[in-house]
């Protein structure tokens, strides 16, 4: 049995009559929107395409930063990743960031990683501190027309530079100024949320990021170091992320980052 399938087509500008669209095969059921039949399988991926060529939207292609991040955070997270804050770090619709994750868990390579220089910090740095004009460093971010510029003069997409500020750059600067630069807090982390909070999905970054152990961090930061101990915990156990706990993850934090060699609970 054949199957039919239709194309939805915006005709604001055609002008078609009952006589030709039977000649092309368009039932002729609606001024605004005419189905188009088709007398053969069509692949959806032809009519998804289609769809976008019609509407004239544009793809933006997921970089290797932002595959990285999503990478993490399935590490972290497994099955209740939450889409809405990964939509409003990378600024993309939450449906893509499902469709990206449901497309990364079936295995498809992305593109190889590639580190940062200083000469691009630098770059970043200098735009990004031309807009500071009294603001709050915390807040302090760029239009995604700026992060575009900088992203041309560097070589990389707009969302890598951004994300190397949000993360990185942003919280070297405020450590710095807090006297924290270079204070490695994994193990004060792991126990804070262990003792505060009954699991990952329950964590609280923003109230978390009010501790003034972690003070010259931001969200974002805090939240991407975390992810770093849960990688290592996991690896480390030969565990699952569903399975990995926050007790988990504070035990191995007091023995891998133990101060001066030794071991120290608590």
């Amino acid at each position: 049995k054949v199957k039919t399938e239709y194309i939805e087509v915006k005709t604001e500008n055609l002008e078609l009559n009952e006589t030709k669209s039977a000649q092309l095969g368009i039932k002729f059921e609606d001024k605004d929107v005419l189905k188009v039949s088709s007398e053969e399988n069509i692949d959806r991926s032809k009519i998804a395409n289609c769809r976008k060529r019609v509407t004239g939207g544009h793809v933006r292609i997921f970089k290797p930063e932002e595959d990285q991040v999503l990478l993490d955070a399935m590490e972290q997270f497994g099955d209740h990743i939450d889409y809405k804050q990964i939509a409003e770090d990378l600024q993309r619709t939450k449906s893509s960031i499902r469709s990206r994750v449901k497309k990364l868990k079936t295995g498809i390579s992305t593109k190889g990683h590639r580190s940062f220089t200083i000469a691009e910090d630098m770059v970043i740095l200098d735009a990004v501190l031309q807009h500071l004009n009294g603001q709050s460093l915390e807040m302090l971010t760029l239009p995604r027309s700026d992060w575009m510029e900088i992203g041309a003069q560097i070589g990389r997409d707009d969302s890598s530079p951004r994300l190397r500020w949000l993360i990185i750059l942003r919280a070297w600067i405020l450590q710095h100024y807090a006297g924290t630069l270079n204070l490695d807090i994994r193990r004060p982390l792991a126990n804070y949320l262990v003792e505060n909070f009954e699991d990952m999905h329950s964590i609280d970054w923003s109230f978390v990021n009010t501790e003034s152990q972690f003070a010259g961090h931001t969200e974002q930061s805090l939240r991407y170091l975390f992810v770093s101990i849960v990688t290592l915990t996991k690896d480390n156990l030969k565990k699952q992320s569903e399975d990995i706990t926050l007790g988990m993850i504070a035990e191995f934090a007091n023995t891998a980052f133990m101060p001066g060699g030794k071991k120290v609970l608590g």
